[in-house]
């Protein structure tokens, strides 16, 4: 993980300021409603001083119930110990022209989210 640190200078200490956490989103799932998520977007493109963060859980990769078996393929020569496998990475590109570069210079971090894959 890298921390990184961001200043936002308001013009004035009156000055409206919003930041709209993003989390939970399971973009991937059926239930995932692109179209209020691209409503956001634009409302944090387009308002001033308006910033989002992310805050985990971008997909369901790897959901809860199914990572025990994830964990016995560790011994694997291609397992996902040694990295992103290629599938993988191609999703996550995927995933970061779609729903995050959208947000560039409005976007302050992500974090990993709570399940650790």
């Amino acid at each position: 993980m890298k921390l990184l640190d961001h200043t936002i200078v308001l013009p004035t200490l009156s000055t409206p300021f919003a930041l709209t956490p993003l989390g939970c989103l399971h973009a991937d799932d059926e239930g995932f409603d692109e179209d209020l998520y691209f409503e956001t977007v634009e409302k944090i493109r387009t308002e001033p001083h308006h910033y989002a963060i992310g805050v985990g859980d971008y997909t369901s990769l790897a959901r809860a119930h199914y990572r025990k078996y994830l964990k016995g393929y560790l011994d694997d020569e291609d397992s996902q110990a040694k990295g992103l496998d290629p599938l993988i990475r191609k999703l996550v590109r995927e995933f970061y022209g779609k729903y995050l570069k959208p947000l560039k210079g409005r976007l302050l971090g992500l974090a990993e989210g709570n399940h650790h894959w």
